[in-house]
């Protein structure tokens, strides 16, 4: 709810900017697809003993690791900026002048962020796998959600900062960050786990790039009916995390079972995979009340008002996490079945289909109330 109180606070400051509300749900997609390959590899490497819960002297994959998340951080925003250009300039409005900071603003926020979120997701998942918990039920989760209000806090922050003058200080770093990046590949291109993250990655990016250009288009269709419901606002990242965990809980765990032998590979395993779904679905219920009697209680709303929201965020939580639940063990069998590394595809696409598929099952909840 962090996030969703930046985001409601600060929102006067992001509809200023032409691009930057509506760019905003992408920035937070691809940064879960980030750290969501981080995640699933990290957490899979800790269960198999190929990375060590620690920072130093850890193994070459954990090196090969951080230098392959890094560089996608910076393909992804790249690859964002580019889709955005042809949504800015078609759906949203945005001005040629525009795109020039548009495109330092993009690539600054994912650099920073990266920078404070991957050492911090690094500390708790060995933290938590050396206390006996389990990385997957807990990793991604808990830093997707600490992670959206960095994020949140990083964008709001390069925004403002370009928005008073600090164009040419962020595109510095943006310069300095894609420099680093060019030097990784050139350490790291012959290393065959630097090399397959990519590979595998390339392919989820595609898709996942394609999608967060309408997510931004949902939330600017959102902002036009939201209005008469502002809670949506400081409802709105935290619904789209809990979706996405939801399916990263679901499809985490599957991948290590699937990775230990434990889990079949034909349509036996949705039913074998049930109780992990049905225990996060309920959570996640609760969740969306909880939020929903949060924002209730901030905007002073009426038992009537809260009940209305109530069944906004409840008939988007069934269009959302039916989906992603279902899709999020298909991909993961999928992708064990054809020889790939479910940890590149799973946390990767689910993070971004659950913000789209969230986004327009909120469009489409408002739509019908």
């Amino acid at each position: 709810m962090l996030a969703g109180f930046f985001l409601a606070y600060y929102t006067s400051i992001l509809f200023k900017v032409k691009w930057a509300l509506a760019a905003y749900p992408g920035v937070l997609s691809l940064r879960g697809v980030v750290n969501g390959v981080f995640c699933g590899r990290l957490s899979t490497g800790l269960h198999l003993g190929t990375i060590k819960a620690g920072f130093r002297k850890n193994t070459r994959e954990f090196y090969a690791l951080e230098a392959a998340v890094f560089t996608l951080n910076m393909l992804c925003a790249i690859s964002m900026s580019a889709v955005f250009t042809l949504f800015g300039v078609s759906l949203w409005g945005v001005r040629r002048e525009d795109l020039f900071p548009m495109w330092v603003g993009l690539i600054s926020s994912m650099a920073l962020s990266f920078i404070l979120i991957n050492p911090a997701t690094l500390a708790f998942a060995a933290l938590s796998y050396k206390k006996g918990y389990d990385p997957d039920y807990l990793a991604y989760p808990v830093m997707s959600t600490a992670g959206d209000v960095i994020v949140t806090l990083c964008y709001i922050f390069v925004v403002t900062f370009i928005n008073l003058g600090g164009l040419y200080l962020m595109a510095l770093l943006s310069i300095s960050s894609l420099f680093f990046t060019g030097l990784l590949i050139v350490k790291y291109m012959k290393r065959s786990e630097y090399l397959s993250i990519l590979k595998e990655t390339i392919m989820t990016l595609t898709i996942v790039v394609s999608i967060v250009g309408f997510t931004g288009t949902a939330l600017t269709e959102i902002s036009r009916i939201i209005g008469q419901y502002p809670a949506v606002y400081m409802i709105y990242p935290a619904v789209l995390d809990t979706v996405g965990d939801v399916g990263s809980i679901i499809g985490s765990t599957l991948t290590t079972k699937l990775a230990l032998g434990e889990a079949s590979t034909d349509t036996k395993v949705f039913l074998e995979h049930l109780p992990e779904v049905i225990g996060s679905w309920l959570a996640s219920i609760i969740m969306f009340l909880t939020y929903t009697l949060f924002a209730s209680v901030c905007f002073g709303y009426q038992l009537v008002d809260f009940v209305s929201l109530s069944a906004l965020v409840l008939k988007a939580n069934i269009i959302a996490v039916s989906t992603i639940s279902l899709l999020a063990v298909s991909v993961a069998v999928a992708a064990y079945r054809y020889g790939l590394d479910p940890d590149n595809f799973v946390n990767p696409i689910v993070s971004a289909i659950a913000d789209a598929l969230t986004s327009f099952s909120i469009l489409v909840s408002l739509a019908v109330i």
